[in-house]
């Protein structure tokens, strides 16, 4: 009695075209993975497979199920599909493995490209929150990421300006997780214009969160530095 509950939600997902149930059915789920143990029942009854697939029917990989029309998928049903397979690889390498093999890391870049275009931020900070989770200790969904353009997704998400910082940082830590330790990615996100892109972003951050005064001293430091710089050389002067 005690997995059937994880198994019901997980048959529910698998069989209804109803957005709100979808939606819902979801969020059940993923509120339901607070544990290691509470993950593998998820995963033992082909959660992560039934959460992937409905990633993979908005984004146009699979058909969709009969009866379903495109619109019972709303980004309602995608920001919650994506929290729960946050939740479902949170700290766990085996549903990462199961999440990867089902087809995760293609469907959900292909869902932040979407959703970057439609201007989908909820959706989007949540599959920048499961791709980070996703590449964590995983050289393979890196790798997978990465082919399929994750890299240049992921900094799109910064160099667009996505509203909240939230949105933003999970960007960050997703993109943290998926260079790390490959060399591939690395140069995919340098040949992005990522290390410029990241350093404007932390010092944007940094003006923000430093107090007015501190702020205005930076500022002054880098007026008296430029200027004296300018005293120390010659200044070349225009022809004509």
């Amino acid at each position: 009695a005690a997995g059937s509950g994880p198994a019901t939600l997980v048959s529910l997902l698998k069989i209804s075209c109803v957005t709100e149930i979808l939606e819902q059915g979801a969020r059940a789920l993923s509120n339901f993975m607070c544990t290691h143990r509470s993950q593998q029942q998820v995963a033992s009854v082909g959660g992560a497979e039934v959460l992937v697939s409905h990633i993979q029917m908005y984004v146009g990989q699979k058909p969709l199920k009969q009866g379903m029309d495109e619109d019972d998928l709303s980004c309602g049903v995608m920001e919650q599909m994506c929290a729960a397979i946050c939740n479902l690889t949170f700290e766990n390498d085996s549903t990462r493995v199961r999440v990867g093999d089902a087809g995760g890391c293609q469907c959900l870049v292909l869902l932040l490209k979407r959703e970057m275009e439609d201007q989908g931020e909820a959706v989007v900070r949540q599959a920048c929150a499961a791709i980070g989770n996703i590449c964590k200790k995983n050289r393979t969904n890196r790798s997978l990421v990465g082919a399929w353009g994750g890299c240049e997704a992921l900094l799109d998400v910064i160099r667009c300006g996505a509203p909240t910082e939230q949105t933003r940082m999970q960007a960050v830590r997703a993109i943290g997780n998926v260079a790390m330790r490959m060399p591939d990615n690395q140069l995919k996100f340098t040949a992005a214009d990522g290390p410029r892109l990241l350093l404007i972003l932390v010092e944007t951050l940094s003006l923000r969160l430093a107090p007015v005064g501190a702020a205005a001293a930076l500022e002054a430091e880098k007026s008296s530095t430029s200027l004296s710089s300018q005293h120390g050389r010659m200044t070349p002067r225009s022809p004509g």
